[in-house]
């Protein structure tokens, strides 16, 4: 879902201008901003704000912490251009479900992957992870139900052919956990206890 986009606008000829794009991807638990520098010819991204936002549970289901969300957004936004200067030109959020490039965040990311051929997998990594390769049709066959593969749409017509492997659901709910302990660490903690 976009929250405020707007149309590029492209750098004027003659300039090295740097045009600033802020971007959040929101998962199952957490969140995390990144900045976009376009420099009109290469674009660069630098993660500026990341943040844990648990789901609530609400009449016997789970929820996002709208409230939650939303102080961490501003946050976001807040740091960001404190800590960058310049003038965002547009703010975007990718949610689950993602309708945009893609028919969601999974095939919007592989269609991010910095390939000039097919000749290439993939790992999507976040709460779940996804490991696949992009085909020009669908693959149902006894081996890809009995081996656990799914074909999910792609981009321009294409499959992604994946397989759900272990994301990081466990590390998140070990967090859950020992926040509710009230033993909380954050995520840089707990690389480094690893």
């Amino acid at each position: 879902m976009t929250l405020m986009s707007t149309t590029p606008k492209p750098a004027r000829k003659g300039t090295n201008e740097e045009r600033l794009f802020l971007a959040f991807d929101l998962g199952a638990g957490s969140g995390r901003a990144m900045l976009g520098r376009l420099d009109g010819h290469r674009l660069t991204l630098e993660g500026t704000h990341r943040f844990h936002c648990p789901p609530v549970v609400l009449a016997g289901s789970l929820y996002w912490d709208i409230l939650e969300l939303f102080n961490e957004l501003t946050r976001g936004i807040v740091k960001t251009i404190r800590d960058h200067g310049g003038t965002v030109e547009s703010i975007g959020i990718d949610t689950i479900p993602v309708v945009s490039v893609a028919s969601h965040d999974t095939a919007s990311a592989i269609s991010a992957v910095p390939s000039t051929g097919r000749d290439h997998a993939f790992i999507s990594s976040g709460t779940w992870s996804l490991m696949g390769i992009e085909i020009d049709r669908p693959v149902i066959t006894d081996k890809t139900l009995d081996w656990n593969y799914t074909n999910e749409g792609g981009v321009e017509g294409r499959t992604n052919l994946m397989k759900n492997i272990m994301g990081l659901w466990l590390v998140q709910e070990c967090k859950r956990e020992w926040d509710r302990d009230d033993r909380p660490h954050d995520y840089e903690e707990l690389a480094k206890m690893a």
